[in-house]
Parts: structure tokens; sequence; C-alpha cells
């Protein structure tokens, strides 16, 4: 994973005032884990990130800790929230493989679609079973299966992007809300 070239930063409101700034970042052969998020972390500047009310005054405000269920297993991350120095409104900041409100990583769960060693994958990781893997590929069908085939889109596009273009969230992300992309 990298950061993209141009950060992408995507602020995400939540009917219940939660917001989220999702960072942009590509898969390479390292593993999500806390050293990974942490890098990415330290490499932007937290101070130029946009607020929803406009401004781009943030501060680190506080952690809160977030378990992934990854190839290697479930980890715990401690993800960074940031403050609005000007409206006092935090946002959680998260990596694009990140979906909200889910506990699957993005790859795995785009493995697990593309049917690609899902039994190696359970037998490997007992986080994820057949529930999972069915709940995974029954939200696809729910929205994002008939937008790829409507789109001409493969799971080699960059689906983060084009479903923050189209949806306002991040792919795979099936709660709603009030999304702004910057």
């Amino acid at each position: 994973m990298r950061v993209t070239n141009n950060l992408q930063f995507v602020i995400t409101l939540i009917k219940k005032g939660i917001f989220m700034i999702t960072l942009k970042v590509e898969k390479e052969n390292r593993e999500l884990n806390q050293d990974y998020y942490d890098l990415i972390i330290r490499n932007i500047d937290i101070h130029s990130l946009e607020c929803t009310c406009g401004r781009h005054d943030m501060v680190v405000h506080s952690y809160y800790s977030r378990s992934i269920k990854t190839e290697s297993g479930v980890i715990k991350l401690d993800i960074l929230r940031v403050k609005c120095k000007e409206c006092g409104k935090t946002h959680a900041v998260l990596l694009s493989l990140i979906v909200p409100y889910q506990s699957v990583e993005l790859g795995i769960q785009i493995q697990i679609l593309k049917d690609e060693d899902v039994d190696a994958l359970m037998v490997n990781n007992e986080a994820i079973d057949e529930q999972e893997v069915y709940r995974i590929r029954n939200r696809f069908k729910t929205k994002y299966k008939k937008w790829m085939s409507l789109n001409k889109l493969s799971f080699l596009d960059d689906l983060v992007k084009l479903a923050f273009r189209d949806f306002k969230s991040n792919f795979m992300q099936i709660r709603k809300g009030c999304y702004n992309l910057i």
C-alpha cells in the first residue's frame, strides 16, 4: 500500500454527526497493521485536512481502537481522530482499505467477491467464516454488482475513487449519510 501522489481526502458526514476522512492508499505487498497506519499518518499534514465547515485547521484530538479482519487474522488499530479548531467537529482518519462500519479489510472483501481462494482464506483465518463470506457477497449484490455491470467496471478499476464519485462513500460501504468529496 502507498499513499497516492496527490492524496485524495474524502470527508464523510454520517447522519449521527460522525465525520470521517478517508486517505486514498493503494495496496502494495504490505500488510495492514499499526506500523503501516502510523506511517501513512506521519506522511500527511494534519493541519491541511479540510473540515466539513470548509476550514483547514485540524489538530490531533484522540485515538480509538478498532479491530480489522485481515489475511493474517484480526488486528487492532488505534485510529486517529482530528478536531477542527474552527467549528469543533471531530473526524476519524481512515485508510481507504478500511470500510466504515465493517470489520473486514477491503482487499479481503474483494478477494471474496472474486472467489479467489476463499476456502484457504477461511482455513487460515478463523475470523472469516461462511457467514462472513455470505454477508460480504450479499452486501455486494445489494448495491455494487449492478453498478459495476452498468458502468462496465471490473475489480481492476479504482473502485474506491469511483464509489466516492457515484455514491459519496467507500466501495462496499452500505450505511447511508451525507457525503462530500474534496
